[in-house]
C-alpha cells in the first residue's frame, strides 16, 4: 500500500526575516535531520534570490499557493485579501523523498539556465554570485521550472537520508 504524502503549505512574505519564519516551520516538520538540514538550505536560497531579484519595485502583485500534485494539474489559486506580494512553498513529505514547489511572481527567472559558477580560477578572479543555485543543484535529484500565467513555479525533489549531500 502507498501511504499518501503529508502537504504542507506556507505564505512568505517579501522579507528577510520570513527565511528564519521558514526554518523555524521546517524544523517541526518530521523529516530526518539531514533532510530537514538540507531543505532549509536550499529554500533559503530560493527564497532569497526571489526576495533580492525578483522585482520587488511592483507592490500589490500576488503570488498563489499551489494546490497541486503535478505542475500540469494547477487549480485556481487563491489570492491573498490583502494584496500583498507573497511567495508560496509547498511541501509533500514522501517516504523517500520530499517534493518542494515555490511559487512566485517576480520576473522571469529560470535557475536552470545558470551556468556552474567557475570553481577553478582563483577566488579573487571569480564572478560574484552563482553559487547558491550551485549548492541547490548538488542538495536535489530533480528540478524543474515552468513559467506560467505570470508565475515562476520551481520544482525541485530531495530525496531522503544520505543520498543527496555536499
Amino acid at each position: 500500500m502507498i501511504n499518501m504524502p503529508e502537504i504542507y503549505e506556507y505564505r512568505l512574505g517579501y522579507r528577510l526575516p520570513e527565511i528564519t519564519r521558514m526554518h523555524g516551520e521546517i524544523e517541526r516538520l518530521p523529516l530526518p535531520t539531514r533532510t530537514m538540514l538540507n531543505t532549509n538550505l536550499v529554500l533559503d536560497e530560493l527564497i532569497s534570490n526571489i526576495i533580492h531579484y525578483s522585482d520587488v519595485s511592483s507592490k500589490g502583485r500576488e503570488i498563489h499557493v499551489c494546490k497541486e500534485r503535478e505542475m500540469h494539474t494547477y487549480e485556481k489559486p487563491e489570492t491573498h485579501i490583502f494584496g500583498k506580494r507573497e511567495i508560496h512553498v509547498c511541501l509533500e513529505i514522501h517516504d523517500k523523498h520530499l517534493d518542494i514547489m515555490v511559487i512566485d511572481e517576480g520576473i522571469e527567472f529560470d535557475p536552470l539556465q545558470v551556468p556552474d559558477p567557475d570553481l577553478d580560477s582563483p577566488i579573487h578572479e571569480r564572478p560574484i554570485g552563482g553559487l547558491g543555485i550551485f549548492i541547490v543543484r548538488k542538495l536535489v535529484s530533480r528540478m524543474r521550472y515552468e513559467r506560467r500565467d505570470g508565475r515562476n513555479r520551481l520544482a525541485v525533489r530531495m530525496e531522503m537520508g544520505d543520498s543527496a549531500q555536499l
